[in-house]
């Protein structure tokens, strides 16, 4: 979790690439003391929303892959670019747009419009809207809080409700307006979420995948598995090699 950082996600240019083989996880969330917030999620391994607020209403474009999924232990590079009215989202060869007349909100925001039920993570909120609110954002990278991750540590802290999966995978080139976010000294960890930063990866042997397969990851442990992803291939066999 990283607090004030010096651009604004909720405003700047964001760039970041992942790479995973899992099929759904939060990449990215941000919000202000007025719950203006951003939101970048994978699902169903070839889907990539960016959800955003345009004042009290919700808005989420989708982009979808073409020539391969999301998850196939790839690198992918994702830009979020604001213009003007206009945000877009870019992955890869492939992206979506939102448009709005209106963004951030100057008011704390009690309740969202949001007919299409897009909002999927929910803040913790005060019992009654506060007074006086100080200023800040919050960005969270790869996950929220959960209370078990705080009851085994008996600290107290703010916990977010969502039905979406911490991201499992790797990250890299996280960038927020014109500067460079550290993720490996920066921020505070707040996810049970194993750390994944250098994307090294421990074998028991030297598998090989054929055929656009690909290996998978143990995350709990960095260990590649022994037998190669073949079901997005024409063929099968531990390394995808059997036609």
């Amino acid at each position: 979790m990283y607090r004030d950082l010096p651009q604004n996600p909720l405003v700047e240019q964001i760039v970041l690439s992942f790479r995973t083989d899992q099929q759904s996880g939060l990449l990215l969330y941000a919000h202000d003391q007025f719950y203006n917030f951003i939101q970048l999620h994978l699902w169903e391994s070839n889907r990539l929303s960016l959800t955003v607020n345009s004042d009290r209403e919700v808005k989420q474009c989708t982009a979808i892959g073409k020539s391969s999924k999301f998850n196939n232990m790839e690198w992918k590079q994702v830009a979020v670019v604001r213009r003007g009215h206009v945000v877009h989202l870019y992955v890869e060869d492939v992206g979506c747009k939102i448009d709005a007349t209106t963004w951030m909100s100057g008011n704390y925001v009690t309740s969202f419009i949001d007919p299409y039920n897009f909002q999927t993570v929910i803040p913790p909120r005060p019992p009654v809207p506060p007074n006086n609110i100080s200023n800040y954002t919050l960005t969270y990278v790869g996950g929220l809080p959960s209370q078990a991750f705080y009851n085994g540590r008996k600290k107290r802290q703010a916990v977010y409700a969502t039905k979406l999966e911490n991201y499992l995978g790797c990250m890299r080139g996280l960038r927020i307006g014109s500067d460079d976010v550290d993720l490996k000294k920066a921020g505070e960890r707040t996810t049970d979420s194993p750390d994944s930063s250098g994307c090294r990866f421990y074998s028991k042997s030297s598998l090989i995948c054929f055929n656009g397969g690909h290996f998978t990851v143990d995350w709990s442990t960095r260990t590649l598995n022994e037998q190669c992803h073949c079901s997005d291939t024409a063929f099968s066999g531990k390394n995808c090699s059997h036609g």
